[in-house]
């Protein structure tokens, strides 16, 4: 038998010299959000669709991307603060820029072809960890402000070994926020860029903007009154469209092409006081401003006298979509509207012929329910009474109480990791997933090897089982800390049974000390046609 070296070498000697010409052109157009108004958002971003149709051009939404301005600003709320210079890097916007988007909904020709659920992010990252490759995080990971949160302190002890006082603390509950999670290094490295100084300021002073470099200014040195600034900081998220709407992400080239994209956000606004002397922020209190979640962290071991000077007083951190300068006016957004980017193509003759069809295909649309489980419970929770082809079910635990220091919604902390990842050793036992009753593991699952190894480890390119093209970004150490996504497949099933509804119920124990909510969704496929160049929808078959 010949070697796969052998094999490639032959294989490219008499393989054909293919002369096919497929395009005459390719270009990249960009619509604007219609919601936004001189910088300022109002919690959800449009774009009309419309507006790319045409009779000769062939779109590629797979290939589209959106972008837009977030604005982190902190603000005197108190009294006159001490002489301080503010650190560029009291802030870090949390694992990928896709934590800005709460919900996608996708209208073509009159049907809703991507109903609103919640929790896009955190279906988002479970896909990004279980299918991407490290190829793919290290070129596109900057691009979309991801770089993976882990816990090593200075002196090698892991998340595992660290004392609780150290990880849970009092007035911020767990604390991701300091030097010792890498992921924050790598992350401010990327979007932490002062104005005031550095090579990017000294070579592209004022047109680092037009560029699209993020920025931070702060005050260096001086007072700050009640009501102005010590940070602005703008930088430019980007998101892929197929990373966010499964449907977008399946949908072949077409033209003529009419509808509505909506993306619901994540913002969010937090209070604290600075008393100096204790090296912590008291009296925290955050708020979603929009959406559910909060898609920044506040560095806690960076809350000192240096930094907030050495005067009592309170403190505002708002992280939103915002293209509005503060009176820090060094730091500039970069644009000032939320924009869709997406390539057009113009085909050949006989290519146009061929893209001219009506394709039928199956994407995963999401049902999102919650439920909590106190600490050492058990529980059974009926997800649906009845859903047409499930394919997977997630399951993603997270703390709110029982410990002390515990949050009740850490997903709004800006000092805890979530939903980036979850709560820390989030573990449930006894894991049974019942579809129509039918159980989809031989025995309740409890071991993290049989979890990792059977689900999470099998997803992405060949199902994870060619070793020379894994993909998947989670190792089981890293899963069994900190990102503790629970999941089943659970569409095998036969030919006759395809569109039949069936029941999904979980059966679960806690594992932990701690009281626990589990946010559960259940995929399932939908199938549309799509007539490519008329632009046409239906539901099914055509």
């Amino acid at each position: 038998m010949s070697s796969q070296s052998d094999r490639v070498a032959f294989d490219n000697s008499v393989q054909p010299y293919d002369e096919t010409i497929l395009f005459k052109q390719k270009n990249w157009t960009y619509i604007t959000d219609s919601s936004s108004s001189g910088g300022v958002f109002n919690n959800q971003l449009q774009f009309d669709l419309n507006t790319l149709s045409s009779q000769s051009q062939w779109v590629d939404l797979s290939e589209a991307y959106v972008q837009f301005p977030v604005r982190v600003k902190i603000k005197n709320t108190g009294s006159t603060s001490g002489s301080l210079t503010q650190s560029i890097n009291a802030t870090v916007l949390k694992n990928g820029f896709h934590h800005f988007v709460d919900s996608v909904q996708v209208v073509l020709d009159g049907s809703t072809v991507q109903a609103s659920q919640i929790y896009e992010n955190i279906s988002t990252t479970f896909k990004m960890m279980s299918e991407w490759s490290q190829d793919e995080l290290r070129k596109y990971g900057p691009s979309l402000g991801i770089a993976l949160d882990d816990y090593t302190n200075s002196s090698g002890v892991g998340i595992d070994n660290i004392p609780i006082a150290t990880l849970v603390k009092s007035t911020t509950g767990i604390d991701m926020s300091v030097a010792a999670n890498s992921g924050i290094a790598a992350r401010q490295s990327q979007q932490n860029i002062g104005v005031a100084s550095g090579a990017v300021s000294s070579i592209l002073s004022t047109q680092a903007k037009n560029v699209g470099k993020p920025q931070v200014a702060v005050v260096a040195g001086a007072t700050v009154a009640a009501g102005s600034h010590s940070y602005t900081q703008f930088v430019l998220a980007t998101i892929r469209l197929k990373d966010i709407s499964p449907v977008l992400a399946a949908m072949p080239m077409s033209r003529n092409l009419k509808g509505f994209l909506y993306i619901n956000y994540n913002s969010s606004t937090t209070t604290f006081s600075t008393a100096v002397t204790t090296g912590l922020p008291s009296a925290v209190s955050t708020a979603a401003t929009a959406g559910r979640c909060c898609p920044m962290m506040v560095r806690s071991d960076l809350i000192a006298a240096a930094q907030y000077g050495d005067v009592a007083t309170t403190w505002e951190v708002a992280c939103e979509l915002s293209g509005v300068a503060t009176e820090l006016t060094t730091a500039i957004a970069p644009i000032t509207y939320g924009r869709l980017v997406a390539p057009y193509f113009v085909a050949n003759p006989q290519v146009d012929a061929a893209l001219s069809m009506k394709k039928t295909f199956r994407y995963l649309e999401r049902n999102v329910s919650t439920f909590d489980i106190t600490a050492g419970a058990s529980t059974t929770i009926t997800l649906s009474p009845g859903i047409a082809n499930p394919k997977r079910v997630l399951l993603y635990p997270y703390f709110t109480g029982g410990i002390t220091n515990l949050l009740s919604n850490p997903l709004l902390s800006p000092f805890d990791s979530s939903p980036a990842t979850t709560s820390p050793f989030a573990a449930l036992k006894d894991l049974q997933i019942l579809v129509a009753n039918q159980p989809m593991f031989q025995n309740p699952v409890s071991m993290d090897w049989d979890q990792f190894s059977q689900e999470v480890a099998q997803q992405g390119l060949d199902g994870g089982l060619d070793s020379q093209s894994a993909s998947g970004l989670l190792s089981q150490q890293m899963w069994d800390r900190l990102y503790r996504f629970y999941t089943c497949d659970v569409g095998r099933r036969l030919e006759s049974e395809d569109g039949s509804s069936k029941s999904v119920i979980v059966q679960c124990t806690n594992a932990t000390l701690a009281n626990m909510r589990v946010i559960a969704m259940i995929y399932h496929e939908k199938e549309i046609t799509v007539d490519t160049s008329m632009g046409r929808v239906y539901q099914g078959k055509a």
